[in-house]
C-alpha cells in the first residue's frame, strides 16, 4: 500500500506537469524570485535567544547558505547553529516556494534536534513570516521580521514566540551578514603553493607541549574544562612529501599524516584516533599562520566542529592556537604551545 500511494503522489505530479503542453516554460513567481535575489548567498550569523517560559536563553552563532532551485520555482536554505557553551552544532535544513492556492509564500523546517517548522511568509512584504514549530515541548506559534539594510549586505531578524496560545513575548533577535559567494575553481585565486607547505612542515617539525581544556570529566585527570598538558610530535618523512604527526591528549592519543595536495593546492591532512574518531580537514597556511575546520568525536560521543587557527611566532618558539566555533566567529579558547629543546624521534 505505501508503494502504491508513492506512485500515486508521482502519477499526479507528473500528470500535472505533462497534460497539456504549455505554450510557453512556466516561470517563478516574482514573490520568490525576489527572495531568492534578497538572500541568496552565505551569511554569518550573531543571534541571542531571549529567556521564556520555553527557553532558557543565551548567545549563539552560525552560518545560513540560501540558494534557488528547482529551476528558480523554490529556495533551499541550510543553518548551523553553534549556541554558547554546547559541544555540539545544531543544523537545520528550510525549503521555501511559493504557493499558488494561498497566493503567498510557504516554508518547511527540519532540525537534527527534532524541531519542525511549517509556515509562510507575506508575498507583499518577504520581511514578515510565521509559523508553527513543533518539538519535544509541543507546537507554539512564532512570527518574525526581517529588517535588510539599503546595500543588501546585512539584516536583521527579530522573533516571537506565543507561549500559552495568547501571550506574544521575544523569542530571539539575530544579525546576518553576508559572506558572499566562494569563488568558483575558474576564478578562484592560487592556493597553497609547495613551497608553503615545506615551511608550514619546518615550523612544525619537532616536540611540542601545551595546556588544553579538558573534553569531558576524567577521574585523576580532571573535570571538563579543566586545563591539562598535551604534547604532540611531528616528523619529516618520504623526503620531506609528507609530516607524521603524534599527539598525546588526557584523553587518548591521535595520529595525522599530513602532506601537500598539488593539484588543488592544499595541504590535506588524515588523523585517526581511538578516541577522536577520524578526522580530515584541509589545511590553509601563508605567512606563517594556518587555519583548519575540525569535525571529530569529543570522549562522551558528541560531535565536535571548530574552526582551528594556529601563529607561529617569529623566533618559532611558540604557537598560539585559537579554537573558534564552526563559523570562525565565537572564540571558545586560546592556548599556547611551546616547543621543546628536543630532536624530534626518527
Amino acid at each position: 500500500m505505501k508503494r502504491l500511494g508513492l506512485w500515486i503522489v508521482m502519477a499526479c505530479l507528473i500528470g500535472s506537469a505533462g497534460a497539456e503542453p504549455a505554450k510557453k516554460p512556466p516561470k517563478p513567481k516574482p514573490a520568490i524570485r525576489d527572495f531568492a535575489r534578497i538572500y541568496a548567498g552565505q551569511w554569518a550569523i550573531t543571534g541571542r535567544t531571549m529567556k521564556t517560559p520555553l527557553e532558557s536563553g543565551g548567545a549563539w552563532t552560525g552560518t545560513m547558505t540560501v540558494k534557488p532551485i528547482l529551476k528558480g520555482f523554490a529556495v533551499h536554505c541550510t543553518y548551523a547553529i553553534h549556541f554558547e557553551g554546547a559541544t555540539e552544532t545544531l543544523h537545520l535544513e528550510e525549503l521555501l516556494w511559493y504557493d499558488p492556492v494561498r497566493k503567498d509564500l510557504a516554508h518547511f523546517g527540519l532540525g537534527d534536534n527534532g524541531t519542525v517548522q511549517l509556515g509562510g511568509g507575506t508575498a507583499n512584504d518577504l520581511s514578515e513570516w510565521e509559523a508553527t514549530r513543533s518539538d519535544a515541548k509541543g507546537s507554539h506559534k512564532v512570527r518574525g521580521l526581517d529588517t535588510v539594510a539599503p546595500d543588501g549586505k546585512s539584516f536583521t531578524r527579530k522573533a516571537e514566540v506565543c507561549v500559552d496560545g495568547e501571550r506574544w513575548v521575544p523569542h530571539f533577535k539575530a544579525t546576518f551578514k553576508k559572506m558572499g559567494e566562494p569563488p568558483s575553481a575558474k576564478t578562484r585565486t592560487k592556493g597553497v603553493t609547495r613551497k608553503h607547505f615545506q615551511e608550514y612542515c619546518r615550523l612544525n617539525e619537532g616536540v611540542w607541549v601545551g595546556k588544553v581544556p579538558l573534553r569531558a570529566d576524567m577521574p585523576g585527570v580532571g573535570k571538563k574544562g579543566e586545563m591539562s598538558t598535551a604534547h604532540y610530535e611531528y616528523t619529516l618523512i618520504e623526503d620531506g612529501a609528507g609530516l607524521l604527526g603524534k599527539s598525546y591528549w588526557p584523553e587518548g592519543t591521535n595520529t595525522w599524516l599530513i602532506a601537500y595536495d598539488q593539484e588543488n593546492q592544499r595541504i590535506k591532512s588524515l588523523g585517526v584516533s581511538p578516541i577522536f574518531g577520524v578526522d580530515s580537514p584541509t589545511i590553509r597556511y601563508k605567512n606563517r599562520k594556518w587555519t583548519c575546520r575540525e569535525r571529530a568525536m569529543n570522549p562522551d560521543g558528541t560531535k565536535y566542529e571548530a574552526t582551528i587557527t594556529g601563529t607561529f611566532s617569529a623566533d618559532g618558539k611558540t604557537m598560539t592556537v585559537t579554537v573558534s566555533g564552526p563559523d570562525g566567529e565565537k572564540v571558545m579558547f586560546t592556548d599556547v604551545w611551546h616547543r621543546m629543546n628536543l630532536k624530534p624521534s626518527k
